[in-house]
C-alpha cells in the first residue's frame, strides 16, 4: 500500500554519508560512546547475520517503466542490491545508533539532534517508498539497535566493575 517514491532515493544513498558522519562524530565524544558505538553494532549485525540465516526474507519490488533521474537511481539499486535478507533492516538500524548515539549528549548541539532523527526517519521511510523494505522490517532494526544500544551500556557496566574489582 505504500508507494514507491523515487526521490526518496536521495535519502537510501544519502544515508551512507549520514552515517560516516555520525559514526565519527559519537565516536570522537567520549571513549566510552565510541565503544558503546562500536559493541552495539557488532551485536546488532551479528544478530541480523543470524536471522538472515536462520529466516531469510525476500521482497517483491515493482516493475518500474518509466525513466527519469531518481527512478534510474532506483534501477541501479535493485540491479546492484538483491531483494534478500531483509528482516531487520539494516539501514534503519544504522540510521538509529546515528541517533540514539547522540541523543543524550549534552556537547551536541540540540538542532543536530533533531537533525539527526529527521534523518534516522526520512531513511526508514526511504526504506519503505524505494520497495527495499516493508514496515516490520523498519521497526524490528529501531527495536535492535535499542536493544542492543541498552545491552552495551549493560556490558560496558560489568566490564567497569570487573575492572575495579581487579584493582582491589
Amino acid at each position: 500500500m505504500i508507494p514507491v517514491v523515487p526521490a526518496f532515493i536521495i535519502f537510501y544513498f544519502g544515508s551512507y554519508l549520514f552515517w560516516i558522519f555520525n559514526y565519527i562524530l559519537i565516536s570522537r565524544i567520549s571513549q566510552e560512546s565510541c565503544y558503546r558505538l562500536a559493541i552495539s553494532d557488532i551485536l546488532g549485525k551479528l544478530t541480523c547475520f543470524i536471522i538472515y540465516v536462520a529466516f531469510p526474507t525476500t521482497n517483491i519490488r515493482p516493475n518500474i517503466t518509466t525513466s527519469g533521474v531518481f527512478v534510474d537511481m532506483l534501477k541501479f539499486l535493485y540491479n546492484v542490491d538483491a531483494a534478500n535478507n531483509l528482516f531487520p533492516s539494516i539501514h534503519v538500524l544504522v540510521s538509529w545508533y546515528c541517533f540514539i548515539g547522540l541523543r543524550n549528549n549534552k556537547t551536541i548541539p540540540a538542532w543536530y539532534k533533531y537533525f539527526s532523527l529527521f534523518m534516522a526517519i526520512m531513511i526508514s521511510i526511504s526504506t519503505l517508498t524505494t520497495k527495499q523494505h516493508v514496515i516490520a522490517d523498519v521497526i524490528a532494526g529501531v527495536v535492535l539497535a535499542e536493544a542492543t544500544w541498552q545491552l552495551s551500556l549493560q556490558l560496558q557496566q560489568y566490564r567497569a566493575k570487573k575492572l575495579i574489582n581487579q584493582e582491589v
